[in-house]
């Protein structure tokens, strides 16, 4: 028993050794891990900043979707008004010429959303 006494500190101090040498790497890999996150994390913040434009972008967009409805209405009541003055030369009634030019763009009129 001796024997077995007197080499177990060496024993001992192999395995604190070896303890070490385990914490010693496994602190590297850790630190090297931690640089890699910080490398994504400046990555992602770039992202997530171009995302917030993309998505003020796409709001704008969906915010002047009804104005392209307005400016097709107005261009629509443009054309009117001009045919209304075209016929008017011919018939020299401003009602009639009206008319004639309201029912000639019946499908442009009962699309109007205001």
């Amino acid at each position: 028993m001796k024997i077995i006494n007197a080499y177990m500190k060496y024993v001992y101090i192999a395995l604190i050794a070896a303890l070490l040498i385990t914490l010693i790497a496994f602190f590297v890999r850790l630190s090297k891990t931690m640089k890699k996150i910080a490398e994504t994390g400046e990555g992602v913040s770039t992202l997530s900043s171009d995302l917030d434009q993309t998505n003020e972008k796409l709001s704008a967009i969906s915010d002047s979707k009804d104005s392209y409805k307005f400016f097709l209405s107005l261009f629509a009541i443009i054309l009117i008004v001009k045919e209304t003055f075209k016929y008017y030369k011919s018939e020299r009634s401003l009602p009639k010429s009206f008319t004639k030019a309201v029912l000639r763009h019946n499908a442009q009129i009962s699309g109007f959303r205001f």
